[in-house]
């Protein structure tokens, strides 16, 4: 390190005896040395400064420097052999030459170019590009301490999330099914008219046919059916357009208002490609319906690149959409799908992949058309089960000999009626070959019980009450379906739940009843 030695001009000459040209030099350990003779004669006796400006610069180095003579020679070398260039010596060497202790009123005699002076400008100019560098690395410091802080709270969010968060890896809590308060899930959509449902809530399930079997127009007659209530109904179109589909829903009888309030209609062109639609998928997930109708399964299945013959990509497909659907919102999910051109080796199976039956949580119907449908005719479609995972439809059904060999069995049959010009009129009846059995449930004992129930207990819900009343859940809940497709019961809604319209009148022939009133509602 260089010591700074500040020795003001003529402290020598005060200090010294006489005209003595010698003065104490701290390098010399307090001996006296000579000065140089700067312009030949006595330096005090000058009027100029004490030196002559051009002559050697290592002689006013050597006079101010505090270094030894040694270091001075070995720097002045350097120099030399760098020819005077103040761009090629070191730090060190730059303060030798530049020598700062030379004093401010001695430098203002030089030139610029002086090796002083020019040695002292590359010093400041340095100075500068290192302060510049400095400063431009501590920007970048900076802002890697930012980011890396950034990635410390995100790393910290993740693992504070994943302390609360639920995932589908976390043990399921029993509790509720060990304390017998679990109820098995119970048909409640889609209403036959003796009140067996076919569909559950939150599950999927899928309406297979050929083209023109009027499946479309059966679960858009559900939909009509749930906006009347005043329950919001989602519809993810990839077959139709918004102008038909809403104009069949106020043929089917479905208010205005309420569709305006309630239905949610879709018409998807694309996966979930994109951040847009992302989040108005995530955003729909929020939402709550009754039911949720997917209309044209293999479109759906190719909007998202997949096979509808390819199984891992059906199961894909279900998990991503309808399953997420059902699970998020509660909706009792319908997928329309076609069935194969070969009648014979059909079976119970929608088209392709036989992942698309083993992927439904509820249940499985084909429609199969028993008189053409058409606008100003009568027509008839026939609604069979080919499976029930839950078991609460087929459960419902007597146990007949009349199943076929792919296993399904009969469950309702569709009357279509377009003939008085007012719209259009659909009933889920109960299949001729199951009547007069028909449901177990919905024996005289059963439906006298209900109707006394919401009578003494009104204002509950339609599963509140099933709940409360004794016997089997699903019995009573068929029981009470029954009671409102007759109109002994109102069904009010959220809020405002059952209430008896007209007085329950028993009969021993529940289904010959509902056939008299079924013929007096075409008069």
């Amino acid at each position: 390190m260089i010591t700074t030695k500040n020795t003001p001009i003529g402290m020598a000459t005060d200090e010294r005896e006489g005209n003595s040209n010698s003065v104490s030099d701290p390098n010399t350990n307090g001996r006296n040395v000579s000065r140089p003779d700067w312009d030949g004669d006595d330096w005090e006796d000058d009027d100029e400064p004490p030196f002559d400006a051009d002559a050697d610069p290592w002689m006013v180095i050597r006079e101010y420097s505090p270094h030894s003579t040694t270091i001075l020679e070995s720097v002045r070398a350097h120099w030399d052999s760098k020819g005077g260039s103040v761009h090629e010596l070191s730090a060190d060497a730059l303060t030798v030459v530049g020598c700062p202790e030379v004093p401010l009123e001695v430098t203002i005699h030089f030139d610029d170019d002086h090796p002083i002076k020019s040695c002292r400008a590359e010093i400041e100019r340095r100075a500068r590009v290192l302060a510049l560098k400095d400063a431009a690395d501590a920007r970048v410091q900076a802002e890697l301490d930012a980011t890396a802080r950034l990635r410390e709270q995100a790393a910290a969010d993740v693992a504070a999330e994943a302390v609360t968060a639920t995932s589908s890896w976390d043990p399921v809590d029993l509790t509720e099914i060990l304390a017998d308060r679990f109820v098995a899930p119970v048909p409640s959509i889609m209403a036959r008219a003796d009140g067996l449902c076919l569909m559950y809530p939150g599950l999927v399930h899928s309406f297979h046919g050929e083209s023109e079997s009027g499946k479309s127009l059966i679960m858009q007659h559900a939909a009509a059916v749930e906006l009347g209530q005043g329950r919001d109904v989602l519809y993810l179109d990839y077959e139709s357009d918004a102008a038909s589909v809403v104009g069949r829903l106020r043929e089917l009888g479905a208010p205005v208002d309420m569709i305006a309030r309630h239905f949610h209609y879709l018409h998807p062109e694309e996966s979930f490609t994109s951040l847009t639609s992302r989040m108005r998928w995530a955003r729909l997930l929020e939402g709550t319906y009754s039911l949720a109708i997917i209309d044209g399964v293999t479109d759906a299945l190719a909007t998202f690149g997949y096979s509808s013959i390819d199984n891992d990509d059906v199961t894909k497909w279900q998990i991503a959409m309808p399953r997420k659907i059902a699970g998020e919102t509660g909706a009792a999910v319908a997928l329309i799908d076609h069935v194969s051109k070969d009648n014979a080796g059909r079976g119970r199976f929608a088209v392709g992949g036989s992942a698309k039956m083993n992927g439904l949580t509820g249940a499985a119907y084909v429609v199969e058309v028993g008189t053409p449908l058409g606008r100003g005719r009568r027509g008839v479609v026939n609604v069979r089960i080919g499976k029930d995972r839950p078991g609460g439809v087929r459960g419902q059904l007597i146990a007949s000999d009349k199943m076929r060999a792919d296993r399904t069995e009969a469950v309702a049959t569709v009357v279509v009626d377009s003939t008085s010009g007012a719209g259009i009129h659909v009933e889920l009846q109960v299949p001729t070959e199951l009547a007069p059995g028909g449901v177990k449930a919905n024996d005289a004992a059963t439906l006298d019980k209900a109707a006394a129930y919401v009578t003494d207990h009104p204002g509950m819900s339609k599963t509140a009450t099933a709940q409360a009343m004794t016997g089997k859940y699903a019995a009573n809940l068929a029981a009470l379906a029954t009671l409102i497709t007759q109109g002994y019961v109102e069904d009010g809604g959220r809020g405002k739940g059952l209430r008896t319209v007209n007085p329950y009148v028993a009969s021993d022939d529940v289904f010959a009843m509902h056939t008299q009133l079924e013929r007096q509602s075409y008069t």
